[in-house]
């Protein structure tokens, strides 16, 4: 419940952000001849909803089980490389990823410390 109420805040965030900034996308720029570009979305550019939501849940999921492995750091490979993706085909400057992946971080974060604080996770039986 809480992961599907983080994408949803996520989403919310990022279309506010986008409508006030309004930033155009670098497919809708000019730049075809500098940059490769797959796709060809109308709406805002900045920032990325893709780096936010995907790095808001692993954040969320990482922590939830982070007393389990240290190894589910390497969840963010998904992330990083979905975030990538968007600069590749040409739909997201870096700075918008690096915004979003912030924005998702700490969204993330802020979820599990509600999670925790409302949760059964302080107190397992």
């Amino acid at each position: 419940m809480y992961a599907v109420f983080l994408l949803g805040v996520t989403i919310l965030i990022t279309e506010s952000v986008r409508m006030i900034v309004g930033r155009i996308r670098p497919n809708n720029a000019g730049l075809e001849e500098v940059i490769r570009v797959l796709q060809f979305p109308v709406n805002n550019s900045f920032f990325s909803g893709h780096a936010a939501n995907s790095f808001s849940l692993t954040t969320f999921f990482v922590m939830l089980l982070c007393r389990k492995s240290k190894w589910y750091v390497l969840l963010y490979l998904w992330p990083l490389l979905f975030s990538y993706s968007r600069i590749y085909v040409g739909v997201h400057y870096p700075s918008d990823i690096l915004v979003g992946s912030i924005v998702g971080v700490l969204l993330g974060g802020s979820a599990y410390k509600i999670l925790k604080r409302n949760s059964l996770l302080n107190n397992p039986t």
